[in-house]
């Protein structure tokens, strides 16, 4: 079993880096068909997130220019919003949400598609940094209720926003992950919800599969990153559409 575990966790994170989308995306329904209740499931990709998205914050972000003001800003409070959100899981069926963020995921992602030019160059930002730090509340709400996808929610969100390129924005969302993932794996923690059967090799899985999967997505550059993350945003939405 906990070779199992390490080669489902090693493939999603390497997938999910490298494609800048989420490792969650595979993993919480694999730990789930192991018989794992969902919040323990989506207590093991918090702790699991917390080390890969490190890794991957640091490989995309390298030679890059951080703004330090607005991770800060966005750290703050998407860590109210993360540990509220794992409040709610731990009491609500998620389940009854997924049509809904399934349907603003491929909005998104068509959006952001019939832009050609989006995310492939920086650009002027359009909002403060104040009022772009606010949207950390929801976005480290959604991270800690359920978390699949939120590289893209913010992603798309900090390109638009800010203007960055696709590669800085995923550099600046790893990051954000990090401090909101620690969050709530913590409050999942204090509530009982943790499993070291399934923990432990998940996360040793994702530590290699993030540190290669995200040498590799920084390597392809930021074109051939931006349409594997549409193709997995595409599929990602139309398999939470359908409630899967």
């Amino acid at each position: 079993m906990s070779v199992l575990i390490f080669i489902i966790a090693f493939a999603a994170t390497l997938f999910g880096s490298a494609s800048g989308s989420s490792s969650s995306i595979i993993a919480i329904p694999c730990w789930l068909g192991l018989g794992f209740p969902l919040p323990t499931a989506v207590a093991c990709d918090k702790v699991s997130a917390t080390f890969w998205t490190a890794l991957a914050s640091r490989n995309y972000l390298s030679g890059k220019q951080i703004d330090f003001a607005l991770l800060a800003g966005l750290s703050v409070f998407g860590i109210i919003g993360a540990i509220l959100g794992a409040h709610v899981t731990s009491s609500l069926n998620s389940y009854v949400t997924k049509p809904i963020v399934g349907l603003l995921i491929l909005a998104a992602i068509l959006l952001s598609w019939l832009k050609k030019g989006f995310g492939v160059s920086s650009s002027n930002p359009l909002l403060s940094k104040s009022v772009c730090s606010a949207l950390g509340l929801p976005l480290g709400f959604y991270e800690g209720f359920f978390g699949s996808g939120n590289s893209i929610f913010t992603s798309l969100t900090l390109c638009k926003t800010r203007g960055f390129d696709l590669i800085t924005a995923l550099g600046h969302y790893y990051f954000l992950a990090f401090i909101w993932c620690m969050c709530a794996a913590t409050s999942y923690s204090l509530k009982g919800f943790f499993s070291w059967w399934l923990t432990v090799p998940a996360v040793l899985g994702s530590i290699a599969g993030g540190q290669i999967g995200s040498t590799l997505g920084k390597r392809m550059g930021v074109q051939t990153v931006k349409k594997l993350f549409t193709v997995v945003g595409i599929i990602f939405g139309l398999k939470l559409l359908a409630g899967i």
